[in-house]
């Protein structure tokens, strides 16, 4: 479990560090799955620096709900790593926030709103 665990953190160091490629942040979820499915699972199951590269993961494949779970887990497993708990408030409020602005349609006017929809339009040929 640990080798998996090593080697999410190598593909998320360089999803950052070089390649900003999706494909390593799935490179990543996949490791830590089998991380979290081996025997050994207990090592990671209870480690707050694996909660919270999940963590990271879920944000930038935009899985909002999952990623709070995750850095909301990291905190609670060590409460001295204030980044999780702030990380997990600031996602969950940006959250709600852009939860609010579609809902009220960004508060804009029904003929704005199709006026600027028609323009994100692809064109026919």
């Amino acid at each position: 479990s640990k080798c998996f665990f090593v080697l999410g953190n190598a593909r998320i160091t360089r999803f950052f560090r070089a390649t900003l490629s999706p494909e390593d942040l799935q490179g990543a979820e996949e490791a830590y799955q089998r991380a979290e499915s081996s025997e050994r699972r207990r090592d990671v199951l209870y480690s707050a620096d694996y909660f919270y590269n999940r963590g990271i993961v879920a944000s930038y494949r935009e899985q909002p709900a999952r990623a709070i779970q995750d850095f909301r887990r990291a905190a609670d497993l060590d409460p001295e790593l204030e980044s999780a708990r702030v990380t997990a408030e600031r996602l969950l409020s940006s959250t709600r926030r852009i939860a609010s602005m579609v809902e009220r349609r960004a508060g804009l006017k029904k003929k704005r709103l199709e006026s600027i929809m028609a323009r994100l339009r692809p064109e026919r040929d």
